[in-house]
């Protein structure tokens, strides 16, 4: 298996903004990038801020042969919540697509997700 690095998640935004010059547009690549790594962090309470979220985002998912839809942040939040308790917030996109256009973001990617089971030292005393 590949070796995939967490901190090139991000390539296809990076070369996205190298090509985009409406302001608009580099606005929201921006804070997709920025929401991206706090997302990973388990730090999804600074998604919500007002210069990074709508105040009623529509969330479209198609994976894993589930289809679904989050509207309204308290939906968003509960996803994000549960994805950080979990530890399943951390992840990487590869292979990815991303389109900007005045009102939305759209992605499509290869994304591989920490499974907190295989993670090393869980559940394990690490006193020395």
């Amino acid at each position: 298996m590949a070796k995939l690095d967490i901190t090139k998640t991000n390539a296809a935004i990076d070369q996205l903004l190298e090509v985009t010059d409406n302001p608009r547009h580099r606005f929201m690549l921006t804070a997709y990038y920025r929401h991206r790594y706090l997302e990973i962090a388990g730090r999804y309470e600074e998604i919500f801020a007002p210069d990074m979220m709508v105040k009623e985002p529509v969330y479209h998912f198609h994976a894993l042969g589930i289809t679904t839809t989050l509207k309204g942040q308290d939906q968003v939040k509960g996803l994000y919540s549960m994805w950080a308790q979990t530890h399943q917030s951390i992840f990487y996109a590869d292979n990815e697509q991303v389109a900007v256009a005045d009102n939305f973001i759209a992605s499509v990617a290869m994304v591989y997700q920490a499974d907190p089971r295989t993670l090393p030292h869980r559940g394990r005393d690490r006193r020395r």
